[in-house]
């Protein structure tokens, strides 16, 4: 949480002048809190309106000390002030951070925005490996990484989690800050996309829990080549350009079943030959989410296989034109 105190105005353009508008804090531990001021010097004679619009942490602004305003909030500052703008920031996780705060000033029919920004590192004892997970399923053989987190000499390592919610993968603890990934067989569902997110690894530091994300990406191949990779309607206006077609290079594989679609949504599939399958996909109803003509549609279906944790997933997306019933 970012707490501020305002002991100043803010004026016009031409009148206001912040001795800087970017701080760098340097190196920061994980569990102190960061200070600095932002100092500036008004020569206009008018009363300002400021607002305090946006940030990029959870800042409250505070008048000698007292809260006046959260996001959205406003208050009136006197002509001719001299001051300075003091912070106190709990650190973000630990890595290179960069914040920044809006404020807008309003005063007989002039405005004006003021970036300010705070820029640092943040430090921790407990180092995590790797920093950045990267898997490819489609990689032979497949070898899962392990998480480890471990401190620096002095530094006791204490209630250590791993978490990950969609929980495609799961974390088997060896010891102590050591965990190895495995998959959770769900994740198939998402042949042909790559998943992006955070893993939360949380840790007791004096006292405080912290809660460090660990970004993650996996790419989730089909089980067999999808021909186009999506099955694009376009612009549907007539019922010959409700349907269409894709074919799957499914070779020993083979399609035994549609495993989800949705209800307006038909489809059917048979073998082209002994290593190939063709899929129609029908629309024969107006999807639900069109609510006008014009609209976008799109979603996926899954074609159940003779290997049941290997679903084909197959994307579709087009725009209702015109529709008859």
């Amino acid at each position: 949480m970012l707490v501020f105190l305002l002991c100043f105005a803010f004026q016009d353009p031409k009148f206001l002048q912040f001795k800087e508008t970017r701080i760098d804090l340097g190196t920061i531990p994980i569990d102190r809190k960061a200070e600095g001021a932002f100092f500036y010097e008004s020569l206009s004679d008018l009363p300002l309106d400021v607002y305090f619009m946006l940030s990029t942490c959870q800042c409250s602004l505070l008048e000698s000390g007292q809260l006046y305003a959260e996001r959205g909030g406003m208050t009136t500052l006197p002509p001719k002030d001299k001051g300075y703008m003091a912070f106190e920031m709990e650190p973000p996780p630990p890595g290179p951070f960069e914040h920044y705060l809006e404020i807008f000033i309003k005063s007989q029919g002039w405005e004006q925005k003021v970036r300010l920004n705070i820029v640092g590192t943040v430090i921790s004892p407990i180092h995590i490996e790797p920093t950045r997970l990267h898997i490819d399923l489609a990689q032979e053989p497949l070898q899962l990484p392990q998480i480890k987190i471990y401190p620096e000499a002095g530094t006791p390592l204490q209630e250590v989690s791993v978490e990950m919610d969609p929980q495609w993968l799961t974390f088997d603890a060896a010891a102590l800050g050591s965990y190895q990934v495995a998959l959770n067989e769900a994740i198939y569902t998402n042949g042909g996309e790559t998943l992006k997110g955070d893993i939360h690894v949380k840790y007791r530091l004096k006292g405080k829990m912290i809660e460090v994300p660990l970004p993650y990406e996996i790419a989730v191949p089909n089980p067999c080549p999808v021909n186009p990779p999506s099955a694009l309607f376009g612009r549907v206006s007539q019922p010959i350009e409700r349907i269409q077609k894709v074919e799957l290079e499914t070779g020993s594989l083979t399609v035994t079943g549609v495993a989800w679609a949705p209800e307006y949504l038909q489809v059917k599939f048979g073998k082209i030959d002994e290593t190939r399958t063709v899929v129609y996909l029908h629309l024969k109803q107006k999807p639900p989410s069109v609510l006008a003509m014009g609209q976008g549609f799109n979603g996926n279906i899954l074609l159940e296989t003779n290997q049941p944790q290997r679903p084909i997933r197959i994307p579709f997306a087009g725009k209702i034109v015109a529709w008859d019933e």
